[in-house]
Formats: structure tokens, sequence, C-alpha cells
């Protein structure tokens, strides 16, 4: 079974949620993590959906949204957000 909190679900099998997962790497609450990421980083992204593959993206890559690794790149044609890696990244 699935349980919703910010539209990042988890199972009840106990596995770590990604949006868990990246607020403990940043010592914060999954809540203030996700708040904190769509008003500043990631602004640009107007879903949770768009939120989750920038984050996935991160992850995969261990990459530090907060620490501008990854960006939130708007594709004006599509109305798509691309990640984009930074050069630091």
């Amino acid at each position: 079974m699935m349980t919703e909190g910010t539209g990042l679900a988890t199972t009840r099998a106990k596995k770590t949620s990604l949006l868990a997962k990246m607020a403990a790497r940043a010592s914060l609450d999954p809540q203030v993590f996700y708040d904190t990421i769509t008003k500043t980083v990631f602004k640009e992204a107007k879903t949770k959906e768009q939120v989750v593959a920038l984050l996935m993206v991160a992850d995969q890559y261990g990459l530090n949204p907060v620490t501008k690794e990854i960006y939130a790149f708007p594709d004006k044609k599509s109305g798509a957000i691309i990640p984009v890696v930074a050069v630091d990244g």
C-alpha cells in the first residue's frame, strides 16, 4: 500500500522515500526540505512530478541541489523541466 505526503510515496515495507532520503542528507524534516527546494532551487518546477524527477537525477548522481550542483531548466517549447548538472556537479 502507498501512503501520501507531499506526493512522494513510501511503501509499508519500510523503504525510505526519496524525499526523506534527500532531506536526511540535509539534516532536515522532509516537508521543510521539499518546501525549501521548491521555493528556492527548483522554483521553475511547476508540479510535484517535476520536482520528483529532478530529485531522482540528483540522487542518482549524488548531486546536492542546495549547493547548485543541479538546476531546473525550463524548456520554453515543451513546458518541461530539464535537469541540468552544473560544472561543479
